[in-house]
């Protein structure tokens, strides 16, 4: 953030402080988003390598959804309970995390 001479009398304001953190959540929006592409994009070289050693698609898809369920019972459970939907016993919050994962999956081993 840069504050010109002109813009002195606003700086002191009492939005002053609200434009800052609007402008450092905007850097930490844009920071999240390249620190989850290259994450997305090293999942999918990772599922690809499975792919050529001929791992069935089947058992990688089993394995990301084994794995988010470990990790959500390691995180512990949440304040509010949550009504568990989902077939494999994963709350419904994950169920978006595990499609986007498999997601993921099915496009490396279409490659």
């Amino acid at each position: 953030m840069t504050m010109r001479p002109h813009d002195e009398a606003w700086a002191t304001g009492p939005d002053a402080l609200l434009k800052a953190g609007f402008e450092l959540a905007l850097v930490l929006v844009d920071a999240a988003e390249a620190s989850g592409s290259m994450v997305m994009s090293w999942f999918e070289h990772a599922a690809a390598r499975c792919a050529a050693a001929g791992i069935p698609i089947e058992a990688v898809h089993d394995a990301v959804r084994d794995s988010v369920k470990i990790a959500l019972a390691q995180a512990g459970p949440v304040e509010e309970p949550v009504a568990c939907t989902w077939e494999s016993g994963v709350e419904p919050g994950a169920g978006g995390v595990v499609d986007m994962l498999t997601s993921a999956v099915t496009r490396a081993y279409a490659q």
